[in-house]
């Protein structure tokens, strides 16, 4: 294959898992902890919860022509079927917050109790806050991993060349003008 096919194909696969990821749910589960950032304390001091969420990548909008909501990483937890799903504000972090999407490193002061270690992920983010999730697998970890990382750096790639076209095409819903 001469360079130009090669590169082409590997467009088109990226093309292929953006797509992929900007149109999953994932079902995994939410670690949370008191403290904004985990730090080096027992166990029994950090109230910890494990949370089931649906995560998404929800792309981002125009709310009138000079004002823009930017690509999030969303998450809500799974409620009963008995309570009202829509009434539970999901969480959200920025996709241009996101610093790092990692396995958490053996030396990580945030121990889980009753967590899977190899099918834990960390999104480390630029606010100053680590969000621990559980994946059902470390292959469904080691492939949302994969995604996010993508989709992150798409995303980042865009701003950092000044592409607002490509950036607006490909993680901003289209602007209908309702609003102004």
């Amino acid at each position: 294959m001469f360079p130009c096919e090669q590169l082409i194909v590997f467009i088109l696969i990226l093309c292929h898992f953006l797509k992929e990821a900007l149109n999953s749910t994932w079902r995994l589960l939410w670690h949370t902890a008191s403290s904004p950032i985990c730090s080096p304390r027992p166990l029994t001091s950090i109230p910890l919860q494990s949370k089931s969420c649906n995560v998404w990548i929800e792309r981002g909008y125009r709310r009138n022509v000079n004002q823009a909501v930017e690509p999030q990483l969303m998450w809500r937890e799974v409620t009963s079927a008995h309570s009202q799903f829509l009434d539970v504000r999901p969480f959200s972090l920025s996709l241009l917050a996101i610093r790092r999407i990692v396995p958490p490193e053996q030396t990580d002061s945030c121990p889980f109790a009753f967590s899977k270690p190899n099918c834990m992920l960390v999104v480390r983010s630029s606010v100053g806050k680590d969000y621990y999730f559980e994946a059902s697998s470390y292959e469904e970890r080691d492939r949302t991993i994969h995604l996010w990382k993508m989709v992150t750096a798409r995303l980042v790639s865009y701003a950092v060349t000044q592409n607002s076209e490509g950036m607006m095409n490909e993680f901003f819903n289209e602007y209908t003008g309702f609003g102004d």
